[in-house]
């Protein structure tokens, strides 16, 4: 007997709904997510593991670790919010590490505050924000961004990385007889038909979807995906 069925949703602040109701990761915001309002117009649940700043790399493993835990009949659909190739994220003993070109965190809890923040007024490659929990991280963090950037980001080799674990989503999802919903936001993907990015100005204005524009994503979605 199928005791849940559920939505899983995966990927970075667009698919968290990071600014629809508070600047940082919080379940306010999962509420108003184009995969929440997915799963409302389906009536069923959600379950999302999607957060600010996420890899593709992590979100891939997020997959691995989490969707083989429910049986099909407990999927309706599995959502992934592809994102910018140029990512990493890792944790050690339960703490979380981010650096992206223009931004690094470190937190013991994703979900909890920021207390410690280094914020230039312009963020770019050379001067990037600086977040952590404690003011211990912020040197380890400047560190940490400064050789990752040097040494080891090359956006060809991130891109190549992002399509295999694509290809091995896409694999499992068929093979397992799952339905997948896939967006893009940065750039084209093969195969991906939702750019979310082409849904309205946000990318283009530095900022993230509305709440409006996360209702016009969910639309679309299920119009594409006949839902």
């Amino acid at each position: 007997m199928v005791s849940q069925i559920m939505i899983l949703a995966f990927g970075c602040s667009v698919t968290h709904g990071i600014d629809i109701i508070t600047t940082g990761n919080s379940e306010k915001n999962l509420e108003y997510s184009y995969p929440n309002l997915i799963a409302k117009h389906l009536k069923v649940n959600c379950e999302s593991w999607a957060f600010a700043g996420n890899s593709n790399e992590n979100m891939f493993y997020q997959f691995m670790e989490n969707v083989p835990k429910f049986n099909k009949e407990e999927i309706t659909a599995v959502v992934i919010g592809w994102t910018s190739p140029v990512r990493d994220v890792w944790v050690c003993e339960g703490r979380t590490w981010q650096i992206i070109p223009s931004w690094c965190y470190t937190n013991n809890d994703i979900l909890k505050p920021i207390l410690f923040l280094k914020d230039p007024k312009i963020n770019t490659p050379t001067t990037p924000r600086l977040c952590s929990d404690r003011e211990e991280y912020m040197p380890v963090l400047e560190n940490f961004y400064n050789n990752l950037m040097r040494y080891k980001f090359d956006i060809k080799e991130y891109s190549k990385k992002r399509q295999y674990y694509i290809i091995a989503v896409r694999a499992y999802c068929q093979l397992h007889n799952i339905k997948l919903i896939e967006t893009c936001w940065d750039n084209e993907i093969e195969g991906v038909d939702i750019n979310i990015g082409l849904i309205s100005p946000w990318a283009s204005e530095c900022r993230h979807p509305t709440k409006e524009e996360h209702v016009l994503v969910a639309k679309q979605i299920i119009n594409h995906y006949k839902l």
